[in-house]
């Protein structure tokens, strides 16, 4: 395994005030925007099981008023859309093969929704 800590950035912005996220989550990456999609890669805590990170998601994120769209999940990950009106995006969240092993949670985002072509 390599050996691996990501970089700590601010906190996006546009990153929901209100989407639930555990204590410790911070963002290692932003990307560009794509048609009024942000993008940020975010560091999931240590010491979550994959069965903790899918209950955390599918209950806390609904409680919130987010609703959790079509599915696309793999073993090992979790993958779906996201949607709290304006606002559309998508999420996936990966166990990485770093050591020690920590969760991405790749957020894709689009506050006021997305901007036509």
């Amino acid at each position: 395994f390599e050996v691996c800590k990501p970089e700590r950035i601010a906190m996006p912005e546009w990153i929901p005030e209100d989407l639930p996220l555990p204590k410790g989550t911070y963002a290692s990456e932003e990307e560009m925007s794509v048609s009024g999609y942000r993008r940020a890669f975010l560091i999931w805590p240590p010491g979550f099981t994959n069965d903790e990170v899918r209950h955390f998601v599918f209950d806390e994120w609904p409680e919130a008023g987010f609703r959790i769209g079509r599915q696309d999940s793999e073993y090992g990950e979790v993958e779906a859309e996201l949607h709290h009106s304006p606002a559309e995006g998508a999420f996936k969240i990966l166990t990485t093969a770093c050591h020690p092993r920590y969760r991405v949670l790749y957020l894709i985002y689009a506050p006021t929704g997305p901007n036509p072509r």
